[in-house]
């Protein structure tokens, strides 16, 4: 009894593969006159090939072909691609395949590769094999640091979180003045698996390290690449330009910072009678220059004239400056008393706090001129200013 031979796997090739499951669709039994002898069933029931075309699957920019060994088929996609809903183009000896109840047709048929997805395939003779196959997405090359800082809820020493510049593989942080870089706890967001410093593993808004020096950090990617950054963490310039004391003959002045950040006034009074044209001052300056107009002070060694006002300026190690308007002045003179009292040509005697004249008998005291000599700015007699040689008083 003659029959018909099992089709042939073939493949279709257009614009890119196609994948075509070629199966045994039917066997026909040919019955002849005068006997005969039915033809064996076929036993195939193979997956010779299986991949995700580019085609047939839109979110692919390229064919994606897995391996079969022996019952098990692994297909690895690129790094986050779905896996929910995809097309299978294969070619499968047999004359069916399917998932659970579905027959599956290549090219056309949608499945999830979420989980493992088995295939079966049935041969003419109606034996089956089933294959696994089992999509997943290859590991991320992905390795870098996005942002790095210091959080002042992590480091006890900042008043507000101070953030990083990432240039390439180079990050660099700047503290205030004079915040210590020994134990900083980094806060960083990663694409990578694993972020270290010489080995050990780092924890965001965790790990302590010492940034004194510039300090390494490796970033590992789920594929095994690493990628390095030279975190760098210095200290702004200090800000600082006060004069915080300031004293001139041993006399201490006294400092008024002023209402502005930028001014501030000095004020220092010495004895009466000192001379102002050539005085050393000795200060104290948190700045670092001070200078009087294009000079440069020294403490305890410049000499300045204060006959008039002098403006000290301060300069921080950051550029800025501040001002101080220095006036030094005199005491008043404090000399008040009478060197010589005189009526006419008779001269009185002057005795501490005493002034004895005498006159010639029945002499008329009740308006008498008398000449004087005062070291003091005014003599009075009760409220009235006295002139002298001019102002008339009753000595009675």
């Amino acid at each position: 009894m003659p029959h018909l031979p099992t089709a042939q796997p073939s493949t279709l090739f257009g614009k890119g593969i196609r994948w075509l499951m070629v199966a045994v669709a039917s066997l026909m039994l040919i019955s002849c006159g005068g006997g005969g002898s039915d033809a064996p069933l076929s036993s195939a029931k193979d997956i010779t090939s299986f991949a995700f075309a580019k085609s047939n699957n839109a979110s692919l920019a390229a064919d994606v072909v897995g391996t079969v060994s022996g019952s098990a088929i692994a297909v690895t996609l690129p790094f986050g691609q779905s896996r929910t809903a995809l097309v299978a183009s294969f070619i499968a000896l047999g004359v069916s395949v399917q998932v659970g109840e579905r027959v599956q047709r290549s090219g056309l048929s949608t499945e999830d590769f979420s989980n493992p997805v088995n295939y079966v395939v049935t041969a003419a003779d109606g034996s089956v094999k089933t294959y696994t196959v089992t999509v997943v997405n290859a590991h991320s090359s992905a390795k870098d640091i996005t942002t790095f800082e210091f959080a002042a809820a992590t480091n006890s020493s900042l008043a507000t979180t101070i953030a990083g510049t990432i240039t390439g593989e180079a990050i660099a942080v700047v503290l205030p003045y004079g915040v210590a870089r020994a134990a900083l706890v980094a806060s960083f967001a990663s694409t990578g698996q694993t972020v270290s410093v010489a080995g050990t593993p780092q924890n965001s808004a965790s790990s302590v390290n010492n940034f004194e020096a510039p300090v390494l950090y490796t970033v590992a990617a789920q594929d095994g690449g690493t990628r390095s950054y030279t975190v760098t963490v210095g200290n702004a310039a200090n800000s600082a330009k006060d004069i915080t004391s300031f004293s001139v003959l041993g006399l201490a002045a006294t400092i008024t910072p002023g209402s502005g950040a930028s001014t501030g006034t000095i004020s220092l009074v010495l004895p009466y009678g000192v001379a102002r044209s050539a005085l050393v001052a000795t200060f104290a300056s948190t700045g670092k220059t001070v200078q009087v107009a294009s000079q440069t002070q020294t403490s305890a060694s410049t000499s300045n004239n204060f006959e008039t006002p002098l403006t000290y300026t301060v300069t921080a190690d950051d550029g800025s400056s501040k001002t101080y308007t220095v006036a030094v002045t005199n005491a008043l003179n404090p000399a008040k008393s009478l060197t010589a009292f005189a009526l006419g040509s008779t001269n009185a005697t002057v005795s501490g706090n005493n002034v004895t004249l005498t006159l010639p008998y029945g002499t008329d005291r009740s308006a008498l001129v008398v000449s004087f000599v005062s070291t003091g700015a005014v003599v009075k007699v009760g409220s009235t200013v006295q002139v002298s040689g001019s102002t008339a008083n009753n000595f009675t």
